[in-house]
Formats: C-alpha cells, sequence, structure tokens
C-alpha cells in the first residue's frame, strides 16, 4: 500500500494492525515492524505506534509523512 495525504488512518488500521509489516521510508530504509495501533490524533497527524518486539505493548512512532510503503511481511 502506498502512503500519502489520501491514505486514511483507519483503512492502515484495518489492514495491518496487529501484524508484521515491512515499511519502506522515503529516505529508502526498510524496516520490520510489528503495527501495535494507529493514531490520527498525534501531533504530527496520522501515526503507526509499532514496535520490533510483537508485543502488543507500545513502543515507537512513525509519522505517515515519512512513510512511502506499507506490506505484510
Amino acid at each position: 500500500m502506498l502512503i500519502n495525504e489520501k491514505t486514511s488512518n483507519f483503512s492502515v488500521f484495518e489492514e495491518f494492525s496487529e501484524r508484521w509489516c515491512k515499511i519502506k521510508l522515503k529516505n529508502g530504509d526498510v524496516k520490520k515492524i510489528y503495527i501495535v495501533d494507529v493514531d490520527g490524533e498525534s501531533e504530527e497527524r496520522d501515526i503507526i505506534i509499532y514496535n520490533d518486539t510483537g508485543s502488543d505493548s507500545y513502543g515507537d512512532a512513525i509519522p505517515f509523512s515519512d512513510i512511502e510503503s506499507i506490506e505484510l511481511a
């Protein structure tokens, strides 16, 4: 899924929440993450809350504006 200004946090939540995913950042980096939640009420607008352990505990956050694409791992 390509991430752009029209991507809704709900669609990302529905497809990727509580799953392992690979995200490609706009800077070219690729990360394998476990998505815990998607939040549309942060200062950064829409963010993905993730960790790299697979637990349902909260961890780090990445704003949609830094993400080029996301897919299931």
